[in-house]
């Protein structure tokens, strides 16, 4: 799973799959989706570092909890959907504002009242949180190398891995065509602190990108290809899972 401080949790056609008219909309009244879903971020975030702050020892990490944020905390299926329904709604009260159209204002009322619930659906099953947070990687650089791999266009992606192991959302995904007597290379960009070393997933267009290393890489020198065909392992995950489930009244950890 993904971090929230890791950027959006909804495209807009998981959006689309809500409220199938919303990319309409916000093209007729000019609308950037990409940045109401940013703004649903940052008023999410706001409201659940209230939330973890007013719970005060409730939280296992209340004692660094001003200086973590919501850097711990996990999009889980229920803050996924928060997500979701507010970013619906922030859309629908500028599309209202624009034209004061009463059919956007109902939607806009609806939205926020089923965000609401939403949030409470959070609240109540309770917040993801991990022990060591791993961001997600950002785009690597890939390259071209001498090989035998089958020509081809390959996915690529990479992801972060801290010392204790834990691996963090993988990148987005960037595309390599390969010509015959190539393969692949991939070089990470610099991490931030706390990155002990990188993975780096591949697979043809229209499949799942598959683990390619064997133990996380170091940042000294790129990732190159030695094999004719990308190797078979593990495909590439979400990102982490939550340590700990935090609730109002309690907290339980995951076995």
């Amino acid at each position: 799973m993904a971090l929230l401080t890791d950027g959006s949790p909804n495209t807009v056609g998981s959006l689309k799959a809500i409220e199938s008219s919303i990319a309409d909309v916000a093209a007729i009244e000019m609308i950037n989706v990409d940045v109401k879903m940013g703004v649903a971020v940052e008023e999410i975030s706001e409201s659940l570092m209230v939330y973890l702050i007013q719970l005060g020892s409730q939280d296992p990490q209340a004692a660094s909890r001003r200086d973590l944020g919501v850097s711990t905390v996990v999009v889980t299926a229920p803050l996924k959907r928060w997500h979701a329904l507010d970013s619906i709604a922030l859309v629908y009260r500028d599309a209202y504002h624009n034209q004061l159209n009463e059919r956007y204002l109902a939607k806009w009322k609806y939205f926020n009242a089923v965000a609401a619930d939403a949030r409470q659906t959070l609240l109540d099953t309770g917040i993801g949180l991990v022990n060591q947070p791993v961001p997600k990687a950002p785009v690597p650089i890939a390259g071209l190398s001498v090989g035998q791999w089958n020509p081809a266009s390959y996915i690529v992606q990479i992801a972060w891995v801290d010392a204790l192991g834990n691996v963090g959302a993988p990148s987005d995904p960037i595309t390599v065509q390969l010509s015959a007597g190539t393969a692949p290379t991939v070089t990470a960009p610099a991490p931030p602190d706390g990155i002990a070393g990188w993975n780096v997933y591949v697979g043809p267009i229209g499949s799942v990108p598959i683990l390619q290393n064997s133990s996380p890489l170091d940042f000294t020198t790129p990732w190159i290809a030695s094999l004719t065909e990308p190797a078979s392992g593990t495909p590439v995950g979400t990102g982490q899972s939550p340590d700990t489930y935090i609730l109002s009244s309690n907290c339980f950890y995951r076995r």
